[in-house]
């Protein structure tokens, strides 16, 4: 007879139980895979639009330059002879990078000046660049032409400017052609995947550049450029667009960001894209399915299997039991059962300390069988850590109060453990004890979980900086450490400027994104050996090792220049622009300690605060000079 005929109900409990476990893995492991899969999503998202931002940047600042420099070259060019011209585009060019070359053409197309002598006297009137500027002619306006092949055959982007008469007519245009290898080292170095590329593209679509190459032709018309045009349309700066329309049908992931800087009054943008293939994307998502599906699977049939086993078990184990608790019953072995059931370790020793019992716990844990064990002495197991202290207290057992609680880190076959242990004797008929039973628990995870509380008490929360009683530690250990070895050491403290009025116009969490912004500022800022810490609110100081106060100095004014010029956007699409005021001072003779160095940093800082925010201060600058002279 099996086991389902003879209990029905308990193996269709048994049945329904497992069905329902299965469902609840399924929904589990489905659960799982979409979370995995919008966290790649996202991240590759977010890591995209970061790299289009970072060209996008770059681009600004370049086209910026560029139109400085334009605006140098209509000074210059007013005014000067065409040979003085030629030096001076010569000596301009060599000078950027990003520019290939650079001209003026007068109100016919004709070249009148070049860092390229030979090109004088041609004519460009036929370009669009120069008819786009002919047609109307504005001095306020950096034009940005569509790409094209130059006269040296290359692929170019020309940045404009127009010469206009005091009646407002047109007189001509200074151009700068942009550098195509510039631009090319500038995507390549964004690049973090086989399969990713980025590329420049004109507001009207064109591609300027992008890297890896098209197939046949870097800037060739393809399926992409609708891509663009959505975000084009959309009015966005930025925008993540999933394209459908690629040559191989695949899709792609598109981080999109307009280069187009107000105050340039661009006449028309360039588009930074980034893009990654999804299915390159999703592969690693792809296999982890594939392998969880398996696995469950797997665990199902197994399961299945497993109960069927149990059950038709279950039947013979039945039979047996009554027979196995008489038999069990009449042996001496309640002791043994709960000991080698559980997970604890349970020895026994005699009162010299060796071995007469060891639970299978204690040899798992050590790697052999109850063999080797028995018999050896309890202090030649583990190593030598903490014997001295285990054998103290082994004395304490078999003296009053009779009792021991000790912790021990013993080398075991799962590396160096944290074991707490609990002995007590053992009496017979008589008082004195003949023997011990030691009951121990492995702590190692405990030890370390409270390991790393400590650590967390030693850092901000907000900024993930060092709070301030670990910072003021640091800070006379460096003292002494400088005092010792006879090298520099400065101190600098920042306090945001009116920071109040941030949360109070913005908000509490948009000041905690100011703090946390703030802290990646000097972080990215720092030297190797310099440490920053957050001494509260939004007061922060940063020590500078081997930094004297005219190094120290100049490190302040770069980390308040980046305060000032970096910003941060809040969830609503506000940008908050916050400044910081910074005090510096060095160590010097007749400052005892860490406390007083900062205070003379504090005092700076109030200096600055005075002085109307914004800059850096020190009172250890020289007598009669401006503290803040900087």
């Amino acid at each position: 007879m099996s086991v389902f005929t003879m209990t029905p109900r308990r193996a269709r409990a048994q049945q329904l139980a497992l069905g329902t476990i299965l469902l609840a893995l399924a929904a589990i492991v489905v659960a799982h895979l979409w979370t995995e899969y919008r966290r790649i999503q996202k991240s590759e998202e977010e890591r995209l639009a970061t790299q289009s931002t970072i060209i996008a940047q770059n681009v600004e600042l370049h086209l910026a330059s560029t139109n400085r420099a334009l605006e140098a070259i209509l000074a210059y060019a007013q005014n000067q002879d065409v040979m003085s011209q030629i030096a001076y585009l010569k000596s301009m060019v060599s000078a950027m990078p990003g520019v290939r070359s650079a001209g003026v053409l007068d109100h016919t197309g004709r070249q009148t000046a070049s860092n390229r002598p030979e090109n004088i006297g041609s004519g460009f009137s036929h370009r669009d660049y120069f008819k786009t500027v002919q047609r109307s002619p504005t001095a306020k306006t950096l034009y940005v032409s569509a790409p094209y092949v130059s006269v040296l055959n290359l692929y170019s982007v020309n940045l404009s400017r127009a010469i206009v008469k005091p009646d407002g007519s047109f007189k001509g245009l200074v151009y700068a052609t942009l550098n195509t290898e510039y631009f090319d080292t500038l995507l390549k170095s964004v690049l973090y995947a086989p399969d990713m590329w980025a590329a420049i593209v004109h507001s009207d679509g064109v591609h300027f550049l992008r890297r890896p190459d098209h197939v046949g032709s870097d800037h060739e018309l393809s399926g992409d450029n609708a891509v663009f045009m959505r975000h084009l349309h959309s009015g966005r700066l930025r925008s993540i667009i999933y394209d459908q329309s690629t040559p191989r049908h695949n899709t792609q992931v598109v981080a999109l960001h307009t280069a187009h800087a107000a105050h340039l009054n661009m006449d028309e943008a360039l588009i930074i894209a980034t893009g990654r293939d999804t299915s390159m994307v999703f592969s690693p998502w792809k296999r982890l399915a594939l392998s969880e599906v398996a696995l469950f699977i797997l665990v199902s049939v197994a399961a299945v299997v497993g109960l069927i086993v149990y059950q038709v078990r279950q039947r013979l184990f039945e039979e047996k039991e009554a027979t196995a608790q008489k038999a069990l019953r009449a042996k001496d072995e309640d002791y043994r059962l709960i000991v080698e059931g559980t997970t604890d370790l349970v020895v026994k020793m005699d009162t010299q300390g060796h071995y007469t019992y060891v639970n299978p716990a204690f040899c798992e844990l050590y790697g052999a069988a109850p063999a080797e064990l028995l018999g050896r002495h309890f202090l030649s197991i583990g190593g030598e850590d903490d014997q001295d202290a285990a054998g103290i207290h082994l004395s304490e057992v078999l003296n009053p109060p009779y009792f021991a609680r000790y912790r021990q880190r013993s080398n075991t076959a799962k590396g160096l453990r944290d074991i707490e242990w609990l002995a007590r004797p053992l009496r017979g008929d008589g008082d004195a004890p003949h023997g011990i039973v030691s009951i121990g628990r492995d702590i190692s995870q405990h030890v370390e979980t409270m390991s790393k509380l400590e650590l967390l008490a030693h850092r901000d929360g907000l900024t993930n900086l060092p709070n301030r009683m670990h910072f003021m530690a640091t800070g006379d250990a460096e003292v002494l450490a400088a005092r010792r070895h006879g090298h520099p050491l400065s101190v600098m403290m920042l306090d945001l400027d009116h920071f109040k009025s941030i949360n109070d116009t913005h908000g509490h969490h948009a000041g905690d994104q100011v703090l946390r912004t703030l802290s990646g500022i000097l972080h990215a800022g720092n030297r190797i050996q310099d440490v920053a810490g957050r001494l509260g609110g939004e007061e922060f100081a940063v020590l500078l090792p081997h930094a004297n106060l005219h190094n120290a100095l100049s490190i302040a004014e770069r980390v308040r220049i980046a305060i000032s010029e970096t910003g941060t956007v809040t969830d609503k699409g506000e940008t908050i622009r916050f400044t910081a005021s910074i005090g510096v001072a060095e160590l010097r003779d007749g400052i005892d300690d860490f406390e007083r160095l900062l205070q003379l940093a504090d005092e700076g800082m109030y200096e600055a605060k005075r002085a109307g925010r914004n800059r850096v201060c020190s009172v250890q600058s020289l007598e009669g000079s401006d503290p803040c002279g900087v």
